[in-house]
């Protein structure tokens, strides 16, 4: 049961279990932040890329403790809950949920404080992203109506792009937030529990997503010629999703011919 206790790896035991899924984590999540790194920040010297690794694994320590939550104590709450914990791992945590808490908590002073003294250029905005991820979960853990969309799509924000809250201004902050949150903050809100009609069952992932990218290239596109507003990471994220969400629209019409 050693997964309680280690940043990620819970993550890939309960969230990614299958080869593809931890090849899509690589994918849509850790390349891309990478790719923002390197464009909002214009360095990739080695100790800035162990400052974004310390800072990637305090955010999904953070992260973590809001999956513990939900996964271990709101369960408890939900007529039908999703169970991603055997019973034997539920009673498991049960019985050392304090010294799980605590391991947590001590790991993640350890990682600021390696961030602090090592390689401190992103611990600010690792600790503004940290107190906001698990503020923001205690609400959305604590509530089930349609309020959740707005705080998944926070969480899902600070989750990509929390390290980037003081290296960008608000108008490049919320750009951010439509190059990937945005996506997924409309599939989520397509889920039948929330009622959206319009949206219900309506949003296939993999072309919705290839139409959304799409669309975006066009647009800045046409911001670029008429009015010369292009802001490269913006341009390049775009870019990444729309080669992959290409390919993977490819792959899967095959697999399914």
């Amino acid at each position: 049961m050693i997964f309680f206790f280690i940043p990620f790896y819970y993550t890939f035991k309960t969230r990614l279990k299958g080869t593809f899924s931890k090849f899509a984590w690589v994918t849509t999540y850790l390349l891309p932040v990478f790719i923002a790194h390197c464009l909002i920040s214009g360095t990739f010297n080695l100790p800035i890329v162990l400052s974004l690794l310390a800072s990637i694994s305090i955010i999904y320590n953070s992260y973590e403790l809001g999956y513990l939550y939900n996964d271990a104590e709101l369960i408890k709450k939900e007529a039908e809950p999703t169970l991603r914990l055997s019973p034997c791992e539920i009673s498991f945590y049960e019985n050392k949920k304090i010294y799980i808490v605590l391991a947590r908590v001590f790991i993640l002073f350890l990682q600021f404080s390696l961030l602090y003294f090592f390689f401190p250029y992103y611990f600010y905005s690792s600790l503004i992203s940290c107190g906001l991820i698990i503020f923001t979960y205690v609400i959305y853990n604590s509530i089930r109506s349609r309020a959740n969309i707005p705080l998944y799509s926070f969480l899902v924000y600070l989750r990509y792009f929390g390290l980037f809250i003081l290296s960008c201004t608000f108008g490049q902050l919320l750009l951010l937030w439509f190059v990937y949150p945005f996506v997924v903050t409309i599939e989520f809100s397509s889920k039948k529990r929330f009622g959206i009609k319009w949206l219900a069952g309506k949003v296939e992932n993999d072309a919705f997503r290839f139409f959304f990218y799409s669309a975006g290239m066009l647009l800045q596109a046409l911001l670029g010629l008429f009015f010369d507003t292009v802001w490269l990471p913006i341009f390049y994220l775009n870019l990444y999703f729309l080669f992959y969400r290409t390919f993977i629209f490819i792959l899967q019409g095959k697999l399914r011919g």
